[in-house]
């Protein structure tokens, strides 16, 4: 009779024993899932978190995509000066200057750079814009 008691003592300390373990092995999150995870956030308006899950990612990745992410979420939290930041890391890493040209006009319009925008805007329309 004694031991039943026991073990029946024993079993929940053995299941979080089980569970510990169990989670442990949990795998990381791929990137995709990083940046899904991060665009999630980012449409439930928590940009703080967004903003934190992407620029762990462009740690970690040499991929110019989460840079790029972080200029979207930058211009929707009208934030112009992160969101040039971002721009420039995305071009350091290889994304095509066509990639960058409506973003870049929508930080300066944000930032009220007039004059600037303008001719981006005029560089975009002749179709040349790394010219």
């Amino acid at each position: 009779m004694k031991s039943k008691v026991g073990r029946r003592k024993l079993l929940p300390c053995l299941f979080s024993l089980i569970l510990i373990t169990l989670s442990a092995c949990k795998p990381e999150p791929k990137p995709m899932d990083v940046m899904a995870l991060a665009a999630e956030q980012r449409l439930q308006g928590a940009y703080s978190a967004a903003e934190s899950m992407y620029t762990q990612h462009l740690s970690e990745v040499g991929d110019p995509a989460p840079a790029l992410a972080l200029a979207d979420l930058y211009i929707e939290w009208s934030r112009p000066e992160l969101g040039f930041a971002a721009l420039d890391t995305a071009l350091e890493r290889g994304i095509s200057s066509n990639e960058v040209i409506t973003r870049q006009l929508a930080l300066l319009l944000l930032d009220r750079q007039w004059q600037p925008a303008a001719e981006s805007a005029e560089k975009s329309l002749r179709g040349a814009p790394d010219n």
